[in-house]
C-alpha cells in the first residue's frame, strides 16, 4: 500500500434522499476498477481508521493537508467511496471554499453548494447524487468573502444537516499553513488526517501543521503519504 497512516498522537426530511439528481462520477479509481492497487489502498485507509477510531466511531473526518495539496482531494473522493461500497451512505464535502476541486473530479456543476447552506440554515441541502447509490457529493457553492469565519460559524449546522441522511462525511479542506480554515473546522468534524505529498511536504511544515490542529483542539488520528512510487502507486493517482 502506497500511503502510510499512523496514529499521531431548509430542513432535512429524513425519509427523503439528499438529492434526487444523479450525475455519474469520471474515473474515480475506487469505482471504476474496485480490484485495482488504487482501490485496495483505500479500502485498507478505510479500515485502518476504522480501528484507530473504534474507541470514538467517526461519522465526519476532515482530510487536510499541511502545504501542498497535490493528492488529497483524490484522496478524498476515493475514500468516500470506499465508504460507500462497504455500505454506508457516504458524503464527499469539498470545504476548500479558496480552491474548490471535487466538482471537477465528479463532473457537476459548481453553481450551488455548501456556501449556500453556510449562509442560510434553511437551504436545500444541495448534496448531488451519483450512479453509486450511497455515494453523494457536496461541491463548494459559489466563492464567498471570508471563508473561515463561515466555516467557524455554519459549518457545525451544516454537517448535522447532512448525516441526518448520511452515515460518513469525508471532508476536503485547504491546507493548514495557507488558510485559518482548518481550525475552524477542527472542532466539528470527529477526526481529522493528514495528507502528506512524498519528497514536496517537509517535515517542518507537517509538524508545525500538527501543532496548529492540536491547538485548535482537533483528533488527529494519523496521516497518509501520497505520490509515494511503490508498485502501480495508489496515491499518485486520482
Amino acid at each position: 500500500m502506497a500511503a502510510v497512516a499512523r496514529r499521531l498522537g431548509g430542513r432535512v426530511d429524513p425519509n427523503r434522499p439528499l438529492s434526487d439528481s444523479r450525475v455519474r462520477p469520471p474515473d474515480i479509481a475506487t469505482l471504476a476498477r474496485p480490484t485495482s492497487a488504487v482501490a485496495e489502498a483505500h479500502r485498507s485507509l478505510r479500515l485502518t481508521i476504522e480501528r484507530v477510531a473504534r474507541s470514538e466511531p467517526v461519522r465526519s473526518l476532515l482530510l487536510v493537508s499541511p502545504d501542498d495539496d497535490r493528492g488529497r482531494s483524490g484522496v478524498v473522493v476515493n475514500l468516500a467511496a470506499a465508504y460507500a461500497l462497504a455500505g454506508m451512505r457516504s458524503v464527499a464535502v469539498d470545504a476548500d471554499l479558496r480552491r474548490p476541486s471535487l466538482h471537477t473530479l465528479f463532473g457537476v456543476p459548481n453553481d450551488r453548494g455548501l456556501t449556500d447552506m453556510l449562509g442560510d440554515p434553511d437551504s436545500p441541502v444541495f448534496a448531488i447524487s451519483t450512479a453509486h447509490e450511497r455515494l453523494s457529493i457536496v461541491p463548494s457553492g459559489q466563492p464567498i468573502p471570508s471563508p473561515s469565519d463561515a466555516l467557524d460559524s455554519g459549518f457545525a449546522g451544516v454537517r448535522d444537516r447532512l448525516l441526518a441522511n448520511a452515515d460518513m462525511l469525508v471532508i476536503d479542506c485547504a491546507p493548514v499553513l495557507v488558510a485559518p480554515d482548518a481550525v475552524a473546522l477542527a472542532g466539528c468534524v470527529d477526526a481529522v488526517v493528514l495528507v502528506l505529498a512524498a519528497g514536496t511536504t517537509g517535515r517542518a511544515h507537517a509538524a508545525k501543521a500538527r501543532t496548529i490542529l492540536d491547538r485548535a483542539g482537533a483528533r488527529v488520528i494519523g496521516a497518509i503519504v501520497t505520490g509515494v512510487d511503490s508498485e502501480p502507486g495508489p496515491y499518485s493517482a486520482r
